[in-house]
Formats: C-alpha cells, sequence, structure tokens
C-alpha cells in the first residue's frame, strides 16, 4: 500500500496539469502585487477603514481575495483528475484490488494522496504570498490573517473533494464527481437553498438552510476565526445607516471557530470519506 502511495504520488506531483494551476496562482499572486503597487488604497479611504496598512498593503491584501475565489478551481479540478479520474481510466485501482487491497485502505489512500497534493500547492502558495506581501509592505497582523484565511480555504477545498468523491465513488463515474464538485466550489447549492430561506416559516424564526451547505458553515468558522468587518463598498453604501453595518460585523471568537471547524471536519470531510467506503464496498467493478 505504501508503495503504491508513493507511485501515484510522484505520478501526480509531476502531471503538467497540476503544475501549470500551481505556476497560474503563483503568477495571480504576483500579478496583484504589482496592481497593489499601480493602485494603492488612498489614506482617505484607510481613514474610513481605521486601518493601519500602507496604501500598497491594503491593496495588496484586498486584492488576494480574487486569487482566492480562483484557488479551488485551480488547485482542486487538476488534484481531483490526478487522483480519481485517472485512477478510473488507467484502471489502477482495479488493479491494486485485484492484488488483495482492500477498497477501505484503496479509498483512504486516495483521500491522503488529496490532502498532501493540497499541502503541497499550499505550501508554495503561502510561500509567495509571504514573499510578495512583504515587497507589498503589508503588516505582519495583515499577512498572518491572509495566511490563516488561505488555510482555513484549503479546508474548504479539501472538504468539496471528499463530497466530490462520495459522488464518484457513488456513481462510479468521474466526470459526476467533477462536476459536482464544481458546483460545490461556486456555492451553487448555497444559492439555491437561499432561496428557501426566504419562507415565512423559517424567516420567522431565524433558521437558514443555506447556512448549512459546506460554504455556509466554513464561512462562519472564517468570520469567527479572523473576525469580519463591512468591506469599503459597504461602508460607504450605509454611511446613512450605521446600524446596518453590524449585519457585516463578527466579533473574534476562537471557541466558536473551532466549534464550527469540527462541525465541518465531522460532517464534510470524515461522514463523505466513511461513507464513500461503505458505498464502494458493495459495487461491482469492471476488470
Amino acid at each position: 500500500m505504501r508503495n503504491l502511495l508513493r507511485a501515484d504520488i510522484g505520478r501526480a506531483q509531476k502531471k503538467m496539469s497540476f503544475l501549470a494551476c500551481i505556476g497560474i496562482v503563483c503568477v495571480l499572486i504576483i500579478g496583484m502585487t504589482l496592481l497593489a503597487f499601480i493602485f494603492p488604497t488612498s489614506a482617505s479611504d484607510l481613514e474610513a477603514l481605521g486601518s493601519s496598512e500602507t496604501g500598497r498593503g491594503y491593496a495588496f491584501l484586498d486584492n488576494f481575495g480574487i486569487v482566492s475565489v480562483f484557488i479551488p478551481f485551480l488547485v482542486g479540478i487538476p488534484v481531483y483528475q490526478a487522483v480519481f479520474t485517472d485512477d478510473f481510466n488507467s484502471r489502477t485501482m482495479q488493479t491494486a484490488i485485484g492484488r488483495g487491497v482492500s477498497r477501505q485502505k484503496l479509498i483512504l489512500g486516495r483521500f491522503i494522496e488529496v490532502l498532501v497534493l493540497l499541502l503541497e500547492a499550499f505550501i508554495v502558495f503561502t510561500v509567495f504570498a509571504l514573499i510578495c506581501g512583504l515587497v507589498a509592505g503589508a503588516t505582519s497582523s495583515g499577512m498572518i490573517r491572509l495566511i490563516v484565511g488561505m488555510w482555513l480555504d484549503a479546508i474548504l477545498v479539501v472538504g468539496n473533494l471528499a463530497l466530490a468523491m462520495l459522488i464518484l465513488y457513488c456513481t462510479k463515474s468521474p466526470t459526476a464527481g467533477l462536476v459536482f464538485f464544481i458546483l460545490f466550489s461556486t456555492n451553487v447549492f448555497k444559492m439555491l437553498l437561499s432561496l428557501l430561506d426566504g419562507i415565512s416559516f423559517l424567516k420567522d424564526n431565524n433558521i437558514s438552510i443555506s447556512a448549512c451547505t459546506p460554504s455556509g458553515i466554513h464561512g462562519k468558522m472564517v468570520d469567527y476565526a479572523l473576525g469580519a468587518k463591512p468591506s469599503l463598498s459597504q461602508i460607504m453604501e450605509y454611511a446613512d445607516n450605521p446600524a446596518k453595518l453590524l449585519d457585516f460585523t463578527t466579533e473574534t471568537n476562537i471557541v466558536k471557530a473551532i466549534l464550527f471547524g469540527i462541525l465541518f471536519i465531522g460532517v464534510y470531510i470524515i461522514l463523505p470519506l466513511i461513507l464513500s467506503q461503505a458505498v464502494f464496498r458493495k459495487k461491482e467493478l469492471d476488470f
């Protein structure tokens, strides 16, 4: 099993799609740094935000949010294809099972491969973000928030891949798993469920179904871990109604952040992994 893991991880690390996507993210980070130098945040805007960052530093931290939107696709999709799609297409899974590797260990091994590849990718992103942040003049507190937020986003990518893995082993279709991964990553399910949140009974009782989605629970974890503040556009929009800005504000609460993190890992990572093993144990394979 160890030799199989080493071989698969080594193969995935050398795939051009995986390396290219890591390179694209790094180029985007450099691009956001250049934009911070070209279009730094003005002193008046920094004062309105109550930020101690420099104009370039705040612009870099704000621009990095654009990069974080693309990371789930640019990393998650090539990781999914390298670990799961190639596995089904090359029939290495059937070969491993035929040689006595249990299906439970095989699925666990594939999940470990996902973790290793994501770990490597996010280490590279962290190094690039730190270097570019220092060049832009971001403060240490701002960079800590950026790095912590990025690694919390990595947890969301793991959860989306775990759910896609469950779909994959239920349907034995790599395409179905990939489609669901994209739907999870684009928050399509959250947007659809948010329509139900407007039902009178749910609204009157402060029940939000969309908040139970992976991105909903993950968002709560991030808000409590880092503390959420209104953006400049929100401050300007509700300048005449300051009380409304409280809706966009969340105080840091590490205990609640940990609880939401445990809930997310249990429901959207560990449970899909267990269900994948249970479902795939009864699936017939074409050898």
